[in-house]
């Protein structure tokens, strides 16, 4: 059976910083979006990152970060914050 070309997730918001995602102030910075997100990310060049023990994001918590690799002349790529653990987003990824 073939990979899924794409994952989808709840997404909170963004972030910047790099792992490990732990301690009162996890992230360098925290963007929250006003409504959270359905996305679909693609499976080839994404990262899964736990954070620990799910990190208040908003009015929600965070239990992963979605890293999608830099394309183009993009020299970072862009983490998003997402509700499900690692071990679902890695399931439904194939």
């Amino acid at each position: 059976m073939a990979a899924a070309a794409h994952v989808t997730a709840n997404v909170y918001g963004m972030v910047q910083g790099a792992p490990p995602y732990v301690g009162a102030e996890p992230f360098a910075r925290q963007i929250n979006f006003p409504t959270p997100a359905v996305m679909s990310f693609p499976t080839a060049g994404t990262v899964f990152t736990p954070t620990s023990q799910g990190i208040r994001f908003g009015n929600n918590y965070v239990y992963s970060i979605i890293e999608v690799a830099p394309t183009g002349l993009n020299v970072h790529g862009a983490k998003y914050a997402a509700g499900e653990s690692v071990a679902t987003l890695a399931t439904a990824a194939g």
